[in-house]
C-alpha cells in the first residue's frame, strides 16, 4: 500500500522539487494542493498518511487549512507538517501551538525533510 503524502504548496517549482525528492521511493505517492479550499477537498477524498503544508497560502493560510483538516471525520491523527520558508522562532512557536507534527524550513534540507517524515510516520519510506 502506497504512502501517500499531501503537499499543499502554491508555488509549482517547490511542489515539482517535493516530488522529485519522494519520487526515489516508489511507495511513495505525492498528492497536490494549491490552496486551502482544494486541500481540504483532497484530503477528505484521498485520505493521505500526512501531510506537508506551507504555511503561507492564498486565501487560507496554513495554520487555517491544518485546522480543518483536523476536524474532517478519520484526519484528526494524520501527523501534518509544516514546510515553510518562515525561518523566525515565533513561526516555530505559533506552528507547535497550531498543533503542527513537524517543521521543516526551506530551503530544503533532503535529509532532514525525509527525516521528518518517517519520524512523523513512524516507519521509513523505503
Amino acid at each position: 500500500m502506497p504512502i501517500r503524502i499531501l503537499y499543499v504548496e502554491d508555488n509549482k517549482m517547490n511542489f515539482l522539487l517535493v516530488r522529485k525528492i519522494l519520487s526515489q521511493y516508489p511507495s511513495v505517492e505525492v498528492l497536490h494542493a494549491e490552496d486551502g479550499d482544494a486541500a481540504v477537498l483532497v484530503a477528505q477524498g484521498q485520505r493521505p498518511d500526512l501531510v506537508l503544508m506551507d504555511l503561507h497560502l492564498p486565501g487560507l493560510d496554513g495554520f487555517q487549512v491544518a485546522d480543518r483538516i483536523r476536524t474532517c471525520e478519520g484526519l484528526a491523527e494524520v501527523p501534518i507538517l509544516a514546510l515553510t520558508a518562515s525561518v523566525m522562532q515565533s513561526d516555530h512557536d505559533a506552528a507547535r501551538r497550531a498543533g503542527f507534527d513537524g517543521y521543516i524550513e526551506k530551503p530544503l534540507d533532503v535529509k532532514l525533510l525525509c527525516g521528518e517524515i518517517e519520524r512523523a510516520l513512524g516507519r521509513k519510506l523505503g
